[in-house]
């Protein structure tokens, strides 16, 4: 995917991380790279695509990277040394899908801390809030229910669920800012809620993982 986008694009002006899973199980799955499903698909996945494409985003004139990660990250038991929960011997059945949301918010934060202060390429991790997106299909019968009856409790339609994404992605306010989370429209403050001191070595065990190194563009 990233040969084809610089055969056809001479630089990217925006990249938004959106695609994900989430099982709510309590099932630990492996991608066929051996990853933890959860970290796999929706950080290490992001991860090196992002890698990938920062030198086309870094010729953009001002460039924003995007990452869709979520408040549920605050039920993650993150172990940065164990993100394939191999160890893991009893856990709560969000704590795969949360991991891999911390996972999100911290790489955007340790991404911002390496490109620095002046660069062109911004980054955010944004919260689009409960929506309601039909994916219920693959869950146990009490949490389809749950999911559908959740849609008359104020889930939010796909229209204002990417108001934080497209917040991040034109606001001409924050491009004087990068590496912060955002939900509701506005900065969530997380560093009391999460140990955002993990980011560093996060970004050094992702590399690892997917075997490519970040090159400052």
């Amino acid at each position: 995917f990233s040969k084809l986008i610089h055969e056809k694009f001479d630089h990217v002006d925006v990249l938004i991380n959106n695609a994900g899973i989430y099982k709510f199980d309590g099932k630990i799955r492996r991608t066929n790279d051996g990853f933890e499903e959860h970290m796999g698909v929706n950080h290490l996945n992001p991860f090196l695509l992002t890698l990938l494409l920062l030198d086309l985003l870094a010729k953009s004139e001002r460039s924003r990277i995007v990452c869709v990660a979520s408040t549920i990250s605050l039920l993650q038991e993150f172990n940065v040394n164990d993100l394939n929960m191999e160890n893991f011997k009893k856990f709560g059945i969000y704590a795969p899908y949360s991991n891999s949301k911390m996972a999100n918010i911290l790489f955007m934060r340790e991404l911002a801390r390496r490109l620095g202060e002046n660069s062109n390429i911004n980054c955010y991790a944004i919260c689009p809030g409960m929506v309601n997106i039909e994916r219920a299909e693959d869950q146990a019968f009490f949490k389809r229910f749950f999911f559908n009856l959740s849609k008359c409790w104020g889930f939010l339609d796909l229209e204002n669920g990417c108001l934080n994404t497209l917040h991040c992605t034109l606001s001409k306010s924050l491009d004087h800012e990068s590496g912060k989370m955002y939900r509701f429209l506005d900065v969530w403050d997380i560093d009391k809620k999460l140990d955002v001191s993990l980011a560093e070595q996060l970004f050094d065990k992702s590399e690892e993982l997917v075997g490519q190194k970040f090159q400052k563009p």
